[in-house]
């Protein structure tokens, strides 16, 4: 079953798989490759029980979900808004190495 959100199809979840540094890899039906960096959120109560590395590395999916192997169940919804935010949030040390690069580029000119 598709679904949608304002109008439009959501492309679900084909495989997920867990990455180094507490990222996730997220293979869609639209093609698309989508990299969850959930390290910042581990320091939140919520995502407390990921910080173990064998139940962050249990993750699945039914294709709308991610489910990790805990007592209950911790699931996210990656097409709610729970999960834009995970994918629009540039962390902080990432700002800083852009804002870094881009000075240093604007200096050479």
């Amino acid at each position: 079953m598709a679904r949608r959100y304002k109008g439009k199809k959501i492309p679900e979840i084909i495989r997920v798989t867990p990455l180094p540094d507490y990222r996730l890899k997220l293979e869609l039906t639209s093609g698309s490759l989508l990299i969850l960096n959930m390290a910042e959120q581990l320091n939140q109560v919520r995502y407390a029980p990921l910080k173990d590395v064998d139940i962050f590395g249990s993750v699945t999916t039914d294709g709308w979900t991610l489910t990790f192997d805990t007592y209950p169940r911790f699931i996210i919804d990656p097409h709610e808004f729970e999960g834009v935010e995970l994918v629009l949030r540039v962390p902080y040390q990432t700002r800083v190495r852009i804002e870094h690069e881009q000075r240093a580029k604007e200096n050479t000119v």
